[in-house]
């Protein structure tokens, strides 16, 4: 039994060796060529398996990475909803808050008025009274009228997403 031992190579660098057992005594030329082509053509294949399971595993690293940047782009928008979703509240709440402190500085205003009313007040004094707590009451109205407006409003925009979730 004679052996024929080729090495499969790639650039200068062993990947292998084919070993060949055979009864045969004498291989010619053609032979041995053929051998040759079959080493090169399994030289080829490793290399392309190689090469294959390269790109699988990249395409993997990639394909984490896109997931982690979804991820990241979510918690990204997320969190800028929330910012928006703060300075909407901080903007609604001035808003109100406005109004409100108007409201709130005319009956302190108006307890005011009160306590200097006299006992046995003048037609003077009622007049003054009144015409201060009319001017009060329309500031009031105003203010009421204000907030009124801005609940309504929100009212919609809460509509509107509704709408477009439905």
């Amino acid at each position: 039994v004679q052996r024929i031992i080729i090495p499969v190579t790639r650039m200068h660098e062993i990947l292998g060796i084919l070993i060949i057992f055979t009864n045969q005594k004498n291989f010619d030329v053609t032979q041995n060529d053929f051998l040759q082509s079959i080493a090169a053509q399994l030289s080829s294949a490793i290399v392309q398996a190689s090469l294959f399971l390269q790109v699988k595993q990249k395409n993997e690293e990639l394909e984490n990475t896109l997931n982690e940047l979804k991820e990241t782009q979510l918690q990204l928008i997320n969190s800028e909803k929330m910012a928006s979703l703060g300075q909407l509240v901080a903007g609604v709440a001035h808003e109100i808050n406005t109004p409100l402190a108007s409201i709130n500085s005319n009956n302190d205003i108006l307890s005011k008025l009160m306590q200097k009313l006299p006992e046995n007040p003048t037609e003077n004094d009622c007049q003054k009274f009144f015409k201060n707590l009319d001017s009060i009451n329309k500031i009031d109205k105003e203010a009421i009228k204000r907030i009124s407006q801005i609940v309504k409003s929100l009212k919609k925009f809460v509509r509107l997403d509704e709408s477009d979730l439905q």
